[in-house]
C-alpha cells in the first residue's frame, strides 16, 4: 500500500537525488571548514569547558 502511494506521486524520484546532493554539499563544506580551522583557535575552544575562570574571563578572550 505504501509503495502504491509513493508511485502515484509525480516527480517523487527526484527527492532522493536532491537529498543526496544536499548531504554531500554540507558534509564537504564541514570537512573543508575543519581542515582550514586555525589550530590555535581550536585549542582555545577545546580548553573552554575546562577553564576555571569566571564568566568575564571566558567571554573577553579573543578566539
Amino acid at each position: 500500500m505504501k509503495s502504491n502511494v509513493l508511485q502515484a506521486i509525480l516527480g517523487i524520484e527526484v527527492f532522493p537525488v536532491i537529498s543526496l546532493i544536499i548531504f554531500v554539499a554540507v558534509f564537504t563544506t564541514m570537512i573543508i571548514w575543519v581542515v582550514k580551522l586555525d589550530k590555535q583557535r581550536s585549542q582555545k575552544m577545546a580548553e573552554l569547558p575546562l577553564n576555571d575562570g569566571n564568566r568575564e574571563d571566558i567571554f573577553n578572550k579573543n578566539l
